[in-house]
């Protein structure tokens, strides 16, 4: 799983990213929508530029065991909030 530092999850986020991989067996990662400083960010379509060139552009995210995301790869998107930041995610070195 890919959190940021000071991510906070919902309850059932666990149980729905698993549920997600669970019923798509050919899936690589599920992500999905979060709430950043109180507003909802609903996150766009899985890409793979974004998620290299915008900090926390893949939080929160659930990658199948050993999967290698590339361009191809089937991500999928649960567009609920399931975790909140405090500030926007910031890039880590």
């Amino acid at each position: 799983m890919h959190l940021d530092h000071d991510t906070r999850l919902r309850p059932d986020a666990v149980e729905l990213f698993l549920s997600a991989l669970e019923e798509r067996p050919d899936a690589a990662a599920v992500f999905a929508d979060a709430v950043v400083d109180g507003r909802r960010l609903r996150r766009p379509a899985w890409s793979p530029t974004r998620a290299w060139s915008e900090p926390g552009a893949q939080y929160p995210m659930v990658r199948r065991g050993g999967a290698v995301l590339r361009p191809d790869s089937t991500v999928l998107q649960i567009p609920a909030p399931l975790s909140s930041h405090p500030t926007p995610p910031v890039a880590v070195d």
